[in-house]
């Protein structure tokens, strides 16, 4: 399984539950980043980290809520 496919895998179960939809396109971005990294040979500027950065503290947050509920 690519991390493409698992982000898919992951964002449809994410969207699979209500309080999680919002952050269920978190995994696309973060792999959608990856990708441009390890495959494209790009380099994410400062504003593109701060931005997967952010992506993955919102995912936690939900989560940690998700499972505190």
């Amino acid at each position: 399984q690519t991390q493409r496919e698992y982000a898919a895998t992951a964002g449809g179960r994410l969207a699979d539950e209500p309080n999680l939809q919002p952050v269920a396109g978190v995994p696309r971005r973060i792999v959608d980043a990856f990708y441009r990294v390890r495959f494209g040979g790009a380099a994410l500027d400062n504003a593109e980290r701060q931005a997967v950065e952010q992506a993955i503290a919102e995912l936690e947050a939900a989560l940690a809520a998700a499972n505190s509920a």
